[in-house]
């Protein structure tokens, strides 16, 4: 029966709340990690798209969002690897995939570094491979790419403290004690540049 003041009827389909999954395990692809639901307790649970540690389940399931048209919006604060896409899937509508523009992340992630405490090395005083480089084994992990440096902190004439970042070569373990002078020094190790 149609309605007298010639409104569209719905029946109450746009009120129907339908699950929205966020991200996939299955898909090496996708850049979602976690999300949090923004709402009376924003970051209190933490909706992990993979297992927890320790094996635990994941805190999203298929339920943990639903959207129905008559809603309001539902907003989220979502953990991701920014070169991967993020999925939504509903079931009943094509899977929809985000991105960010490579441009919004590129110089952000050129200037990351990852950096290990090495405390202490043995460096020599002298008869350095390269001037202003730090000779260390080959034990770093060879097989990553990027420029490996070591950080330690320097003290100038006035007592103000600095970082002094150098380049790290792979040492000749042939001339390992010959003729040279050696120190201790603590630091950290540093990769730069190590994106793909």
């Amino acid at each position: 029966m149609a309605d007298p003041t010639g409104a569209r009827t719905t029946n109450g389909v746009d009120k129907v709340a339908f699950p929205v999954l966020l991200g996939s395990v299955d898909d090496p692809d996708d850049g979602l990690i976690g999300f949090y639901l923004d709402g009376s307790d924003p970051f209190g649970t933490f909706h992990a798209v993979g297992p927890g540690s320790g094996g635990t389940e994941p805190a999203r399931t298929i339920d943990t969002v639903a959207m129905s048209i008559a809603d309001a919006l539902t907003a989220s604060t979502c953990l991701i690897d920014p070169r991967c896409p993020m999925h939504a899937t509903t079931g009943y509508l094509p899977t929809q995939s985000m991105q960010i523009p490579t441009e919004m992340f590129r110089d952000a992630v050129a200037r990351m570094a990852v950096t290990f405490l090495t405390a202490p090395i043995l460096v020599a005083r002298t008869s350095d491979p390269k001037p202003g480089s730090i000779a260390l084994p080959r034990l770093l992990p060879g097989r990553q790419a990027g420029n490996w440096l070591f950080v330690d902190m320097a003290v100038d004439a006035s007592g103000t403290q600095s970082h002094e970042a150098t380049p790290v070569v792979a040492l000749d373990t042939k001339q390992l004690f010959s003729k040279a002078s050696y120190q201790l020094k603590d630091g950290w190790l540093s990769l730069q540049g190590f994106e793909e």
